[in-house]
């Protein structure tokens, strides 16, 4: 009957040790890499975006947030007649500010207000990047949802547009 060898392994402590170290100096240089900072995450907000309507919205950013104007809205909409504040029904649209203090939270989202120039409304809502050039914008009222797609424009078409 062969003798088990109760003693530890020297040996194998050391490649262990190699290993979960290099592992760990991995782990942290890819979420370095891959885990956007913030002020990366707003730069890559902002810009000129086309809307499910085909209005353009800008976002900056305003303070420590995001906020969006109006670049542009369709034809026949240049002034703020569905406004519930009479004074305010004459303003134009372009250049309105319609999305004010969006903070991103943990969940990806920026949250604040949405204002809506077709019902002259403002509403909780909330904006999520889902890739590099398109975003969802979540307007609530009442307990009920509606989401829309926005896309970025580039500076290519942003040029052309401006011609």
């Amino acid at each position: 009957m062969s003798r088990i060898n109760r003693q530890p392994c020297q040996m194998a402590a050391a490649p262990l040790k190699l290993f979960v170290l290099i592992s760990l100096i991995s782990m942290s240089a890819w979420l370095t890499t891959t885990q956007p900072t913030k002020a990366a995450e707003a730069a890559s907000v902002t810009g000129l975006w086309r809307t499910h309507t085909g209005s353009l919205v800008r976002f900056y950013k305003c303070q420590a947030r995001l906020c969006g104007k109006l670049a542009s809205t369709p034809r026949g909409m240049r002034r703020d007649k569905n406004n519930p504040n009479p004074r305010l029904r004459k303003r134009p649209l372009k250049g309105l500010t319609i999305i004010r203090g969006r903070s991103k939270g943990s969940t990806g989202k920026w949250t604040g207000t949405v204002y809506n120039f077709k019902d002259g409304k403002t509403y909780p809502g909330s904006l999520k990047l889902v890739g590099a050039k398109k975003a969802i914008l979540t307007g609530c009222k009442s307990g009920f949802c509606q989401s829309v797609t926005w896309r970025k424009i580039g500076k290519t078409r942003l040029t052309a547009l401006s011609r």
